[in-house]
């Protein structure tokens, strides 16, 4: 299905002890070749660990966050249309990973300048669109036929069918 940082994260903590062994052997030399220029001016012990303690206070909070729950409704949204969606129909989203959980062919809903034209997605191939965020933020379109909403965590997500431009859907 998709890829993502939680994914490749695994295999990459194996790599985390020969790195700390080469940091470690980094800092003894130049600490060794340190003390011998400037033997008196090497910051303590206690000193050292007060700005490692300092760092790792500062990104608590990130670590603490939840940040899934943002993705909550997007998800729930993907996985009722799974079960309601043309097989063969494309889904555009801001994220691959609702593509997988629609079990559609996903396409990207955004460009740097916002949501990507409707008769560009068309053509690709998209039937379904999934808009996450903010209540208010909804795609313009005639048409645009809203077939769910879902809410999570304070944020919205919003399946839209793209009718094709004579009007008749086949939902």
């Amino acid at each position: 299905g998709y890829l993502s940082r939680r994914h490749a994260l695994p295999p990459l903590v194996l790599l985390l002890g020969p790195v700390a062994l080469g940091v470690i052997e980094l800092a003894r030399r130049a600490g060794s070749r340190a003390s011998r220029t400037t033997a008196a001016r090497r910051p303590s012990g206690f000193w050292i660990g007060l700005v490692l303690a300092g760092l790792t206070v500062l990104a608590l909070p990130k670590a603490l966050r939840d940040h899934r729950s943002e993705e909550v409704a997007g998800k729930r949204a993907a996985q009722w249309l799974q079960s309601r969606a043309q097989p063969t129909a494309a889904l555009a989203a801001s994220r691959s990973k609702l593509g997988y959980y629609a079990a559609l062919e996903w396409r990207p809903l955004y460009t740097q300048d916002g949501i990507r034209p409707l008769a560009v997605l068309q053509q690709e191939g998209v039937r379904y669109l999934i808009v996450e965020g903010e209540p208010a933020t909804q795609p313009e379109g005639a048409f645009l036929r809203e077939l769910h909403r879902e809410s999570a965590s304070g944020r919205e997500a919003v399946v839209f069918e793209l009718v094709p431009e004579n009007g008749s859907g086949d939902s």
